[in-house]
């Protein structure tokens, strides 16, 4: 697969940063845009739509052979997550467990980006 290949497939682009996608596949417009995860990974199963989508997301799919990536070294992005809350604020037992999860996960992710 070429990047020449690619820009000229049917692509999919997120409505919230869809400049992004279209940029990096080098394509002058997108056949579909969604808004989630989810229709865009429908989409990419049915084999006529190319389309970025998270690698934790798609790993199910790839470890199956349903899914392959296309130049992974070459179009890919990261997309950072940020959590604020109100300083001070009184955290709830629910709100705390959420905190210490999102801080599991960040440091996780963080270990496997440096490996």
């Amino acid at each position: 697969m070429t990047k020449e290949k690619i820009s000229q497939s049917r692509i999919i682009v997120h409505g919230y940063g869809h400049e992004v996608d279209l940029r990096l596949l080098q394509a002058d417009a997108a056949s579909a845009v969604v808004d989630n995860m989810e229709a865009e990974a429908l989409l990419v199963m049915t084999g006529r739509y190319i389309g970025f989508l998270p690698t934790h997301y798609a790993e199910r799919w790839v470890r199956r052979g349903e899914l392959k990536p296309l130049m992974p070294e070459q179009l890919c992005y990261e997309s950072p997550f940020y959590l604020i809350t109100k300083s001070g604020a009184y955290q709830s037992q629910v709100m705390q467990a959420f905190l210490d999860h999102f801080r599991e996960c960040t440091a996780t992710m963080q270990l496997k980006k440096s490996a």
